[in-house]
């Protein structure tokens, strides 16, 4: 069997499920059929978002404000149909940042280098020119609403801060002038913030303060013990799994059930978004629960063989 998975890399990777745990990175959309526990949270966000100019999440660093936006939030919403997104994270200057989210395709490496530096330019010119690229990439679909997703707002009072608080500043001021706008005058945008809460303090400083009004908050808090147990169970259910007893798979033992509810070894479920990888998101235990299946699936193929 070794000589023909050697010869049938592809026969291998088809027998053995992906694993289906991100461990410390954040699902994106391509993960949305493994991503659990959040269901209620998903589209109580989705119908704010409809709604609302701006939505500000808030939770703690770790506690899966990522992977809500990109693995629940944006799939539901363009299952609904008529919206197109933009999604960034400040980093040093969040004009560039918006600006390299905003290139069209096809352009040379040139091209590009000079349209980012033209975006970026325009962008800064508080509120006209911000209004007017968000205008200009949202033209060739007139009638959709365009979400704008800032992601790790915390950023914009740490790096971009520190690079040039006067851009920082101006961002800030962009921001609110886009959820001011008339939407009858200017394109349909819907503003996003993802912030960590222990920068909720320095949020209140400054232009930002409005962003984190109580009315704007959507609270991202830890999964209950149900959410727990599908965010963690599920996905492997889903990759051909199921067939493994639920309760006796190599990661069991993080399990403590009691009337106050759902202990585990690690402190965030591996579905929540950046979760520690003492868990079941662990390469170790997935092997050792999907591994049993493909050793079957390759013992009967071999047997078929003789």
């Amino acid at each position: 069997m070794r000589t023909l998975f050697a010869a049938c890399p592809e026969l291998e990777r088809g027998w053995r499920p992906r694993n289906p745990y991100k461990g410390l990175s954040a699902f994106e959309p391509a993960d949305r059929a493994n991503f659990f526990g959040r269901t209620a949270l998903i589209l109580q966000l989705a119908d704010r978002v409809e709604r609302e100019r701006l939505v500000t999440l808030i939770g703690p660093s770790g506690g899966g404000k990522s992977s809500l936006i990109g693995a629940g939030l944006l799939p539901v919403l363009a299952d609904r149909g008529g919206w197109r997104f933009i999604r960034i994270r400040p980093g040093v200057d969040p004009f560039d940042a918006l600006a390299g989210a905003l290139l069209p395709s096809g352009l040379t490496t040139a091209q590009r280098v000079e349209e980012r530096r033209r975006l970026s330019a325009l962008s800064t010119e508080v509120p006209a020119g911000f209004m007017a690229v968000l205008r200009e990439w949202s033209a060739d679909t007139p009638g959709t609403r365009l979400l704008l997703v800032v992601d790790q707002f915390e950023e914009l009072f740490t790096n971009a801060r520190a690079a040039d608080p006067a851009r920082a500043r101006a961002f800030a001021v962009a921001m609110g002038a886009l959820v001011a706008a008339d939407p009858a005058a200017e394109v349909s945008v819907r503003l996003l913030l993802a912030l960590r809460a222990d920068f909720m303090g320095r949020a209140m400083d400054g232009p930002t303060a409005p962003f984190i009004a109580p009315e704007r908050q959507c609270q991202v808090g830890p999964l209950d013990t149900e959410d727990l147990k599908a965010a963690i169970l599920e996905p492997a259910a889903a990759r051909a799994c199921a067939s493994a007893p639920v309760w006796s798979t190599p990661w069991s033992p993080i399990w403590r059930i009691s009337p106050a509810g759902c202990r585990c070894s690690s402190s965030r479920s591996p579905n929540s978004g950046t979760s520690s990888k003492r868990a079941v998101s662990t390469p170790r235990h997935w092997s050792a629960w999907a591994g049993c299946g493909a050793r079957s699936r390759r013992t009967r193929m071999a047997s078929s063989m003789r």
